[in-house]
Formats: C-alpha cells, structure tokens, sequence
C-alpha cells in the first residue's frame, strides 16, 4: 500500500505541487490561473501578491477563484492505488505599464512533509512577466496537463513531460532549479521567498540520491527520473522563455512524486478442486 499523508502547520494546508501562470488578453489586463494538486482539500480562493520584477517593490493584491476540480488516480499501470485533486483556478486583472515587468506569489499552502530529498518547509507558487506593453504582447508558457499518475517504481526509470506550449512563438528553455520555500516579508526590498534546504546527500545533480536518475532535455521540457528508495521526491521545473535572444518571462512547476516497490509475482493458492457448493442448483442461499 502507498501512504500519502499530510500535516497542516499554522493552519496552512499541504499541497504536492502545482503552477500559475499568466494570460494576456488586453493591453494591460490579464488572467491569473493557477494547478493546485492536493489530497482532500478544495482550494476555493488563492490571494496573489505582485511585485515589481527589478527592485522587489510590492504593487498589489489581488484574488482569483475556484473554476473546477479534477481528480488524478495515483497508479502503477491500470492499477488504482490512491487518488489526488487537482483545483483550478483563475480571474481578471489589471497592470500599468512597467519597463521592468512583473512577478507574482502565492505563500498559502505548506509541502507535503516527510520527502526524502528535501526538509519540510512552505509551498511558492510563483511566475514572471514582461512589460505589458511590450510589442505583441504576452502570454506565459503553458504547462502540459498533468500526470496521469505522481507514483513512480524504485528502480524503474519513468519519463515525464514537463513541455510547454506558447502561443506567442517565444523560444522556450528548461531546466531543474532548487524549490522556493515562501516565508514572508513584504515591503523589505527583497524577493518574499528563498530556497528549501536539501536532506543530506541530495542536491540538483542528486535529485534522486545516488544511483538515482533525474535528467531533463533544455529545448524541450522531456524528463527521466530513478528512485532508488521508498518515499517522496520533489521535484522542481523551470520554462524561461525568450524573445529575440531575451528572457522576457518565466513559469515554474513544482511537484512530489512518490515511490513504492511493485511486487512482480503473487504466490496464488489454488482451492477450487476442494471446494464444494451446495445445494446445487440453489435459489441464491
């Protein structure tokens, strides 16, 4: 059996990852949505905070809602083993025109705790835009649906699709990056987030622990991964996207995957030649 279990600290509740990202539909108004992967709980509303992308400068507040939910059987195979919820979300919003361009957050979920790779910390979403009144416009980058299943094997490699599509035509690069834990401190100056601490012997080269696999292709998002051990691992993906040779946006995908042994044979007892039914024929009794 696969045990997926939460803790709740400070009354924040435990995601296994997710992503927002930003939609440009007129010269300074947007949609916000957001993927939030989650065991048991519907995330009704998420409070998106906006900083100014060059000094950190807190700009505004806004909220975006509950669309839908969709649940994601975790699986080996065909075989059902647990399930997860996936809430979306989205609204409107407004921008003033910024040479610097933007970035947001979101600090109000924790990590799903005990992951081997990673100490527990507090969950980030988080993306980057332009100046909305760069020439054309833009959209983020949007990420592939999710995966059909967040188990994976010990011991057998699964390969990923991490690829995003724009629709803008803007080049597009991946790669793993640390995860962001969200403390708070808005109005500082600084980035209202910084990295999660690694467990001993994990690092971006080692997301798996030695002996594991985690490799990603740049120009394409398509990704391997090996655990060697039972457990969680996080795992981090980063699209940049560049407009004539310049970085003008960002989306970022944050998700744990967790790992089981699959027994490759069952030792059936075979009791059909000792077994009597009766009466025969009989009314159901």
């Amino acid at each position: 059996t696969l045990l997926l279990s939460s803790l709740s600290y400070s009354q924040k509740h435990s995601v296994f990852g997710g992503n927002i990202e930003v939609t440009q539909i007129s010269s300074n108004q947007f949609i916000m949505s957001a993927s939030v992967q989650i065991d048991s709980f519907n995330v009704t509303s998420m409070a998106i905070n906006t900083f100014d992308n060059a000094t950190d400068t807190f700009v505004k507040t806004f909220t975006i809602s509950l669309d839908s939910s969709a649940i994601i059987p975790l699986r080996y195979q065909t075989h059902s083993i647990d399930t997860i919820y996936v809430n979306y979300l989205s609204d409107t919003f407004n921008l003033s025109n910024n040479p610097n361009g933007y970035y947001f957050t979101n600090n109000e979920f924790t990590r799903i705790s005990n992951v081997n790779n990673f100490f527990h910390g507090d969950y980030l979403f988080t993306c980057q835009i332009p100046n909305p009144a760069i020439l054309a416009g833009n959209t983020n980058p949007r990420f592939s649906n999710f995966h059909d299943s967040l188990h994976i094997i010990i011991n057998e490699i699964r390969n990923l699709n991490f690829s995003c599509f724009d629709s803008d035509g803007d080049s597009l690069k991946y790669s793993f990056i640390h995860p962001y834990d969200a403390f708070y401190s808005i109005g500082t100056g600084s980035r209202p987030f910084n990295l999660i601490s690694f467990r001993p012997a994990y690092n971006l080269l080692n997301l798996f622990g030695p002996a594991g696999i985690g490799s990603i292709n740049a120009n394409n998002g398509f990704t391997s991964i090996k655990a060697i051990q039972f457990g969680k691992f996080t795992l981090a993906v980063r699209c940049e996207e560049f407009r004539n040779g310049i970085k003008i946006g960002e989306v970022y995908r944050d998700i744990t995957f967790c790992s089981n042994i699959v027994f490759s044979s069952i030792e059936e007892n075979n009791l059909i030649d000792k077994t009597k039914v009766f009466p025969n024929p009989n009314n159901g009794n």
